[in-house]
């Protein structure tokens, strides 16, 4: 009997002894599982603050460095202060530019023309006596873009190439491009500087929009125009133009630049190296532009407001001034089909086609296909 009753007292004290067990590894396990979120919760809230701090100072120095520069008189021209961040970084921006600017098969020659909108730089090529023919480059470019293709142009013509104001180049800006009109003025300014009542024009890229809002505001002013790979103006440009864009602005990095103008090249006509030396001399000026340069803000929202926004049927249906629109095949920006259709059917009097084995680099690679094409055109 006693053994028995000793037994279950035993047993009892185990059962209880495994319930208190039991508890413990509860209470053990409810800590670790609370523990651990708390933990989670302790990072991830310090995850998300440091992100909002890291904005925060992105937009901060983006606002900084976009700060616009006081309007300048035309008097005041000559004082304006430099759009870079630094003397350095305006040093090595310009080593990039003159040594594109040696590529150049033609003598030339610089000129400087102040007016409202700042300082504007450009060089002269061919006989001064000949047709004037002004050039306007892509966005974030400079003038030095031309240099494939001016042997061609200015052997008929008195060529202007021009550094468009607001972008990285040795144009200085004063009062920012904010407006189409404004982008009407500063080159009407420019023409009346040079004596220059009427011209032909050609645009590439952004210079191509440039070139098309310019016919359709001052249509007086213009014989003929060629688009070449306009950006902007028919289509909008495709989202990963935009993403790729931001990347380069709060990442100024080369090889990031090298990845953005990749996706826009068509990779075989790489394989040339007259094609891959200016296209890696524009890489380093582009890189070194976004980098340096500090553009107007006023241009920074503007700018992309106009290439997503294509001009209106209305508008092109009124285009009084014959037009040649080339686009390449492989065009990364848009659709070039869709593109040049759309100007075919709105624009009284286009000539247009794609060229084969071209991207937005087409002016580069296929000058000597885009080049002879522009002249046939301007000269019948």
């Amino acid at each position: 009997m006693r053994e028995r009753s000793g037994r279950k007292r035993t047993g009892r004290i185990e059962s209880v002894w495994k319930r208190l067990e039991r508890l413990r590894t509860k209470r053990d396990e409810g800590r670790a599982y609370y523990g651990g979120n708390a933990l989670r919760l302790g990072i991830g809230a310090l995850t998300l603050l440091t992100l909002i701090s890291l904005t925060g100072w992105l937009l901060r120095r983006r606002a900084r460095e976009t700060a616009s520069v006081a309007p300048a008189t035309e008097e005041g021209a000559e004082h304006l202060p430099s759009p870079f961040k630094s003397p350095e970084g305006e040093a090595e921006f310009m080593a990039a530019y003159e040594a594109t600017l040696r590529l150049w098969p033609v003598p030339y020659e610089p000129m400087d023309i102040s007016g409202r909108y700042g300082r504007t730089h450009l060089v002269a090529s061919g006989r001064k006596d000949a047709p004037t023919l002004v050039l306007l480059h892509m966005f974030f470019t400079s003038l030095t873009q031309w240099a494939a293709n001016i042997a061609d142009l200015s052997r008929d013509y008195r060529v202007y190439a021009i550094d468009v104001i607001g972008q990285p180049s040795k144009s200085i800006p004063g009062q920012p491009l904010k407006s189409r009109q404004d982008c009407v003025t500063w080159l009407s300014e420019l023409l009346d500087a040079l004596n220059i009542e009427s011209t032909d024009l050609v645009g590439a890229s952004f210079g191509g929009w440039f070139t098309l809002n310019y016919a359709l505001g001052a249509p007086r002013r213009v014989n003929k125009i060629a688009l070449l790979s306009p950006a902007g103006g028919f289509l909008p440009l495709v989202k990963q133009f935009y993403v790729r864009g931001m990347l380069n602005t709060f990442i100024p990095r080369r090889f990031v630049m090298e990845s953005f103008l990749h996706w826009m090249t068509y990779e075989e006509n790489l394989r040339d190296p007259s094609t891959r030396l200016i296209m890696n001399c524009l890489t380093d000026q582009m890189y070194l532009g976004s980098r340096y340069f500090r553009q107007p803000a006023e241009m920074t929202r503007f700018i992309p407001s106009v290439l997503q926004d294509p001009f209106s049927d209305e508008e092109l249906r009124g285009m009084q001034v014959p037009t040649l629109l080339l686009i390449g095949q492989q065009e990364a920006l848009y659709d070039s089909a869709a593109a040049l259709e759309r100007a075919r059917r709105l624009i009284p009097n286009l000539e247009g086609e794609l060229i084969a084995q071209a991207n937005h680099e087409m002016t580069i690679s296929q000058h000597e296909i885009v080049a002879p094409r522009v002249l046939e055109f301007l000269k019948r």
